[in-house]
């Protein structure tokens, strides 16, 4: 999954194209587009910039203004995934790096802070989606180093406290359904992986993550 976080110039424009080259290039993409709104005062100009850039590719299937920043899923047409851009207005103390797509410089969020705000996700949203497993599982799998200061600020619990709650609805789970919402994105290897193992793979990882957590400096 792609993440894309940070002030949006008209690059963005740029960054999309970008983006729908390496969707019908690859086609294992994230059908995803996160933004980090830096200045929550020019988020109707955004918004406003960001649909009208949107309808060159496509029509507008589903938009919201919602309470922590607006939402746009473009229609590329029949046959095509809808590619879901979301402008977030939270402010969490973030870092930021310039990297490199294609040519075009854009400031991304470094990946100690993506892991932890998707470790959140993990008990944020009304339900745990399969989604949120599979990229935890991606980023412990990878020793990748966590922001603990943004899990417990966010979360306002202490970090190994929050890890025991993820590992206890875990396990309060089943492996059925695990594929729903992952499979179009998955060759056959990957699937039966997630079918069978994604989850108690998730959970060692958790304790150990728990007990050794790799923390960014």
């Amino acid at each position: 999954m792609l993440i894309i976080s940070g002030y949006i110039y008209t690059t963005l424009d740029n960054i999309l194209l970008v983006i729908r080259i390496v969707i019908i290039t690859y086609d294992k993409f994230s059908v995803d587009l996160d933004f980090n709104l830096l200045d929550i005062v020019k988020e109707k100009i955004i918004y406003e910039k960001v649909r009208k850039i949107l309808l060159k590719y496509g029509k507008i299937y589903d938009e919201a203004i919602k309470f922590y920043g607006p939402i746009i899923v473009l229609d590329y047409g029949v046959g095509e995934r809808k590619l879901k851009v979301e402008i977030s207005n939270r402010q969490w103390n973030n870092h930021y790096e310039i990297k490199n797509l294609l040519g075009i410089n854009m400031k991304v969020m470094v990946a100690s802070d993506m892991f932890a705000h998707k470790l959140c996700a993990m008990l944020d949203r009304n339900e745990i989606t399969n989604r949120d497993i599979f990229d935890t599982w991606f980023f412990m799998k990878n020793r990748t180093a966590i922001n603990k200061a943004i899990v417990e600020e966010r979360m306002e619990m202490d970090f190994a406290e929050y890890v025991q709650q993820c590992i206890d609805q875990l396990e309060a789970m089943s492996d059925k359904g695990m594929l729903n919402g992952l499979g179009e994105l998955m060759d056959e290897e990957m699937k039966k992986f997630v079918r069978t193992k994604l989850r108690t793979e998730t959970i060692s990882l958790l304790k150990f993550y728990k007990e050794f957590p790799v923390l960014s400096e």
